[in-house]
């Protein structure tokens, strides 16, 4: 979802008529509310478990990139995509977390791994931003059409969490039945580390 923000800024900056320092403003507005989330993720992990608050600031993230895409001056706009930076270092806390529990139960290194879904992600978000650029489609529709996607996994994620124990606390790893099921732990927090 960052790779679409940045790739939908031109036609953004056209809707809400920002100039180049107001553009600077609202991609710091980002980096601001994302530095105050990693300041305060380590207390939210602590009270909600990594797996729970994974789950909620992607939700949460996405919607508010979503409502941002109907800005129509600077701040809102700037509003918006600052709420959206700070669930989005708040879902990075989360996903690196759930990424350790992993790794700690393979007893191997897994973070590169689910760092490359990261990079996947940025792949994706840009080249949809290009894709649905060409097509003369404003930024609303290709966000919308990712926040469709994530809303149907994100629906389907009970039904996933049945087959499957899902790490929800940072402080102990939760009995995982058997190596089928940790892989299918590893695939769906794939899926994770392509949102931000």
């Amino acid at each position: 979802f960052y790779a679409i923000l940045l790739s939908r800024m031109p036609a953004l900056k056209s809707q809400v008529g920002a100039d180049e320092a107001e553009v600077g403003l609202i991609i710091l507005s980002m980096g601001l509310c994302g530095f105050a989330a990693l300041l305060g993720s380590a207390r939210a992990l602590r009270c909600f478990g990594s797996g729970r608050l994974c789950r909620w600031s992607a939700a949460l993230m996405v919607v508010s990139l979503l409502v941002a895409m109907f800005a129509v001056n600077v701040w809102q706009l700037a509003i918006g995509v600052g709420i959206f930076g700070f669930f989005m270092g708040m879902l990075d806390a989360c996903v690196n977390t759930q990424g350790l529990l992993i790794e700690k139960h393979f007893s191997r290194p897994s973070m590169s791994f689910l760092h490359a879904f990261y990079g996947f992600g940025i792949f994706l978000g840009s080249a949809s931003g290009s894709v649905f650029s060409s097509l003369s489609l404003s930024p609303l529709p290709n966000v919308a059409f990712f926040a469709a996607l994530f809303f149907l996994l994100f629906l389907m994620f009970p039904l996933y969490q049945k087959t499957v124990a899902f790490p929800s606390k940072t402080a102990n790893l939760p009995d995982l039945e058997s190596a089928e099921n940790t892989a299918k732990n590893k695939s769906f927090m794939c899926i994770f580390f392509t949102l931000p």
